[in-house]
């Protein structure tokens, strides 16, 4: 039995492993976890062993205002900035405050890069609208991550076009494994990994360096996000790379204000 499977069997916290969270939420819409507060959070990473999360507003692309919940986001990344860092969540209302939006936001510490979704968020990755954006966060080797990119050559397109940008498609989708295979700047995360081995079959096709673990809190459980992983039936150093090792590549290659690093 090996060591992931043994720990996930008796609940205990894996503080000897890199966790990081590449995919999960700050908000309240659709949240169906209690425990969704921002001290509550902390805790439940804590009791699983999460070194860090990487979040996006949960509202935004669906309801409510976007100023309001980028800054509810912002201020929680503020107050714990070695455990959460931020994804900007554009509210497509506004698309000519986006470039604008996108700069203020980074400035208040959403560093990330950019969180999309296809929900109410009418347009293609290729549209004239997200170039300033995509640009940007190609000179600071930022990190798109995208709910659906929608049609594979237009994604392939901007992997081709902005190859500093680390992309990743939030949810598994078969239709994308050829373009994680060829591009370099391009992953998958396990997100709402529900079929039967479905993290196994991920990293056979496209190998553990190019899949990320996403757990969709505070819609969905923490641990079972992570629980698909920790009895995959794979090694435990691929499990090591879908769980922290590959994302903590990509957020290292982030530049920071100042040349600093994650440092995870």
């Amino acid at each position: 039995m090996d060591v992931f499977v043994k720990k996930a069997k008796y609940g205990l916290p894996f503080q000897d492993e890199l966790l990081i969270d590449s995919h999960c939420h700050f908000g309240h819409y659709f949240s169906f976890i209690p425990y969704n507060q921002s001290d509550d959070i902390i805790k439940n990473m804590d009791r699983l062993g999460i070194k860090h999360a990487c979040m996006c507003t949960l509202e935004v692309g669906m309801i409510g205002d976007h100023t309001l919940h980028n800054d509810r986001l912002a201020d929680f990344a503020l107050k714990h900035p070695s455990r959460i860092s931020a994804y900007f969540t554009p509210s497509l209302n506004y698309k000519e405050r986006l470039y604008d939006d996108y700069l203020a936001y980074e400035k208040k510490g959403l560093s990330l890069g950019m969180k999309m979704h296809t929900y109410r968020q009418d347009h293609q990755v290729t549209d004239d609208f997200l170039m300033p954006v995509f640009d940007k966060i190609n000179q600071k080797c930022g990190i798109v991550l995208h709910h659906h990119f929608g049609r594979a050559d237009h994604l392939e397109w901007v992997l081709k076009n902005f190859s500093d940008i680390s992309f990743i498609s939030g949810h598994p989708r078969p239709d994308y494994v050829s373009l994680v295979k060829r591009y370099d700047n391009f992953y998958m995360c396990t997100c709402a990994s529900l079929g039967y081995q479905q993290v196994a079959q991920m990293v056979n096709q496209m190998g553990s360096e190019k899949v990320v673990v996403g757990s969709d809190f505070v819609s969905l459980d923490t641990a079972f996000g992570f629980g698909s992983v920790m009895f995959a039936e794979i090694s435990e150093q691929e499990k090591r790379n879908v769980l922290g090792l590959t994302m903590q590549r990509i957020l290292n290659r982030i530049k920071q204000p100042g040349g600093q690093s994650y440092g995870l």
